[in-house]
């Protein structure tokens, strides 16, 4: 479960950044190449549309969207919940 939903991840984070596959990792600082608050908020469509989920008010934070692993752990955090 781990791996599909860091690659759904990523997955959706390269095209809303409009990056190669594979050119991020999960520690990257997303700011750094490109992510600002308009990306963030389609980044953060994608993800509740890719894995049918919605995030709560006190997770919408920037801070929480802005490394791939923090995206990741959130999600999981959240499927696992379901």
């Amino acid at each position: 479960m781990i791996r599909e939903v860091q690659h759904k991840v990523l997955e959706n984070i390269n095209r809303v950044l409009h990056l190669r596959e594979s050119s991020i990792l999960i520690g990257d600082d997303l700011r750094i190449i490109g992510l600002d608050s308009i990306k963030t908020v389609v980044l953060i469509v994608e993800l509740e549309e890719s894995f049918d989920i919605t995030f709560d008010d006190d997770e919408l934070l920037f801070e929480n969207f802005n490394v791939p692993d923090k995206i990741i752990n959130l999600i999981i955090k959240k499927v696992g919940a379901k």
